[in-house]
């Protein structure tokens, strides 16, 4: 197993976690809110932290490609629409799905 796909995994099973450790406190929330309205200012205080810990482990879980492309760049060049790989490419076009590659051609940059 590569690398990336290892920490890509990892990025997943970290999503999880932080999905259902607050799930359960979101809903804890949401049953104390319910039960005594008056209290709602001490719940809103944690609500965004929550939320934001919910978010952070949806993206994580569904996405997360910026962050293992961030830590774990790739050595090869691929189309940024498709993934296609660029290696060797004579053109400025991908041949796969015809996405116009912005900057010198990669037969250039290979040869220094």
């Amino acid at each position: 197993m590569k690398y990336k796909t290892l920490f890509r995994l990892a990025l997943k099973w970290l999503g999880v976690w932080l999905v259902i450790s607050s799930t359960g406190r979101l809903a804890e929330a949401v049953m104390q809110i319910l039960a005594l309205p008056d209290s709602i200012e001490y719940v809103l205080i944690g609500a965004p932290s929550l939320l934001f810990t919910f978010v952070v482990g949806l993206y994580l879980f569904f996405g997360g490609a910026w962050i293992a492309n961030l830590a774990i760049p790739s050595n090869r060049r691929y189309c940024p629409e498709c993934a296609y790989e660029l290696r060797g490419l004579r053109g400025l076009n991908c041949p796969e799905c015809g996405t116009q590659i912005i900057g010198r051609s990669l037969t250039e940059s290979e040869e220094q």
